[in-house]
């Protein structure tokens, strides 16, 4: 989904791409790189917006979101999600981009292809050193894992 959002970045379509990354921030709203996202959206309808009034709303989005991005004090980066013959394994990591060295604590869910929740699943990561990066991984074990959601950590 986010290189999605990317290749309608680069076809500068904002029509295309706004439901994607309205998507990608229900899916990932833990990565600040899905609000900067939003804001490339905004910035990509103002680039074209002759209006002078709409354009200083639009304008007004692009530094929202990208207000957003820069005072979110983490982020998680999803960099596998294997679908098993029995379960799944969801693993990334998470920087702390705050101030202070602090623990994170990440639920899943893991769900089947109707969306029903199959399973959940938790790992707590840290403590991450300010300006530091761990990694994480959580697992699944029941049959007919095809995807996952995750609430937004704190």
């Amino acid at each position: 989904t986010f290189f999605l959002a990317q290749i309608y970045y680069d076809k500068k379509d904002p029509v295309a791409m706004m439901p994607v990354v309205d998507r990608l921030l229900e899916m990932d709203p833990s990565n600040p790189d899905n609000f900067l996202l939003k804001a490339y959206v905004y910035q990509l309808m103002a680039a074209t917006e002759k209006d002078a009034k709409k354009k200083a709303t639009l304008n007004a989005q692009v530094a929202d979101w990208g207000a957003k991005e820069g005072a979110m004090p983490h982020k998680l980066a999803v960099t596998q999600f294997a679908r098993l013959q029995e379960g799944a394994i969801l693993s990334g990591t998470i920087e702390n981009r705050g101030k202070a060295e602090k623990s994170y604590t990440l639920d899943v869910e893991f769900l089947d292809v109707a969306g029903t929740v199959l399973e959940n699943g938790s790992v707590k990561v840290g403590p991450i050193k300010a300006g530091a990066t761990d990694k994480f991984e959580v697992r699944a074990t029941k049959k007919g894992v095809a995807a996952y959601r995750y609430k937004a950590i704190q």
